[in-house]
């Protein structure tokens, strides 16, 4: 059974941030000279077909999922671009993955993904612990620094399977493999 869809928004300009869960997309008020991170959990088509109604979308942006593949993707639109990727996790030596959209237009950014879990904790202290140029950039630099995390996410599967390859590689040169 699909999670209920959950709107998570962060909000912030310099002096301040404002975080919030929105129930209803009605309720989001975008504020003159902020910035307006809306994390979308778990979104379904009903609630995709109104973010694409309340922010002009392509409707690629809207059906981001089904046009993504396995492949990253970059789409320029009139008012907006949509970035799909997917992203990796590793938790309790499983392998997660999942297609996530990216849409950046004018004082916001959307992201889209499937489950709660992702890689945005460090990006979300930052904007509260007014850390570095966040606070002072507009959603193009909130945008990197999700980029940045999600490719921080490879790196740290790639050094743990790189760990997992050099203990086989050991116990292969001792004539023993001991399957874990």
């Amino acid at each position: 059974m699909p999670a209920e869809p959950q709107l998570h928004l962060t909000r912030y300009c310099e002096a301040q941030v404002e975080e919030l869960k929105i129930k209803e997309l009605d309720d989001l008020e975008l504020k003159k000279g902020w910035v307006h991170w809306l994390n979308v959990v778990a979104p379904d088509k009903i609630l995709l077909q109104a973010l694409a109604k309340r922010f002009e979308l392509h409707p690629l942006a809207r059906d981001y999922n089904d046009v993504a593949g396995n492949r990253p993707a970059l789409y320029e639109f009139d008012n907006h671009l949509l970035l799909t990727a997917r992203t990796i996790s590793l938790e309790d030596n499983v392998l997660r993955s999942e297609i996530m959209g990216l849409v950046i237009g004018p004082g916001y950014l959307l992201s889209l993904q499937e489950d709660q879990k992702d890689a945005f904790d460090s990006v979300r202290n930052r904007i509260r612990e007014k850390i570095g140029w966040i606070r002072m950039r507009g959603s193009d630099h909130l945008f990197y620094r999700l980029l940045d995390a999600i490719t921080e996410a490879y790196f740290l599967v790639a050094e743990h399977l790189n760990e997992d390859a050099e203990l086989l590689m050991d116990q292969l040169e001792q004539g023993v493999w001991v399957r874990s």
